[in-house]
C-alpha cells in the first residue's frame, strides 16, 4: 500500500514543480554567474524546496489545524496566490523581490519567486499536506514516509534539472 501511495506522490511532485518550465527564471536570476555558482544556486533551489515541502509534509496540517485554518481555505488562498503572480507576469512586472533600495539579492531572488511560489509553491504544499493526511489516515503509521520519499525524488529532480539547466535551455529553446 505506501509502494502505491509513493508512487503516486510521486507522480504528482514531478507535474506540479515543474522546473522544466522554470528554467528561463533560473538562468535569468543566475546570469552572470560562473557555472560553479550556477551549481551552488542549483543546490539551494533544490535544498529550499526540499526543506519546503518537507516541512509541509511533516507539519503542514498541524500547523493548519493551529491557526484554524481548513484545507479547503488553504487550497482557495493558494489558487489565489498563483493567479496573482500569473498576472503580474502578464503585465510584464516582475515576481523577484527587491529591497527599499530597489536592488535585487542574488538568493533572495532564488527563494522568490523560485522556490516560492514556483517550485514548492501553493499547488506542491497543498498536495504534500493533502498525501500526507491521506497517508496517514490510511494506517501507514505516524511519519508519511511514502510522501517524504515523493518529496525528495522531486527535490532530485529539479535538482538534476537546474543543474543542466543550460544545456536544457538550448534543447527546449527560449520560448
Amino acid at each position: 500500500m505506501m509502494m502505491k501511495h509513493s508512487l503516486y506522490s510521486t507522480a504528482a511532485l514531478w507535474a506540479l514543480p515543474a522546473p522544466l518550465a522554470e528554467l528561463p527564471i533560473f538562468l535569468a536570476v543566475t546570469a552572470g554567474q560562473t557555472s560553479g555558482q550556477r551549481r551552488r544556486s542549483a543546490l539551494k533551489v533544490a535544498g529550499g524546496a526540499l526543506m519546503v515541502l518537507g516541512i509541509s509534509t511533516m507539519a503542514g496540517a498541524q500547523l493548519l489545524a493551529f491557526v484554524g485554518v481548513s484545507l479547503a481555505a488553504f487550497k482557495s488562498a493558494g489558487g489565489l496566490v498563483v493567479i496573482i503572480v500569473g498576472l503580474e507576469m502578464l503585465h510584464g512586472g516582475s515576481a523577484i523581490l527587491k529591497d527599499v533600495d530597489g536592488e535585487v539579492h542574488a538568493d533572495d531572488a532564488l527563494w522568490v519567486p523560485l522556490v516560492m511560489p514556483l517550485i514548492a509553491g501553493p499547488a506542491a504544499i497543498t498536495a504534500v499536506i493533502t498525501l500526507s493526511i491521506r497517508e496517514v489516515q490510511r494506517g501507514s503509521g505516524v511519519i508519511p514516509v511514502g510522501t517524504l520519499l515523493a518529496v525528495t525524488l522531486s527535490a532530485i529532480a529539479v535538482l538534476l534539472t537546474l543543474l543542466f539547466a543550460m544545456p536544457l535551455s538550448k534543447l527546449v529553446g527560449v520560448r
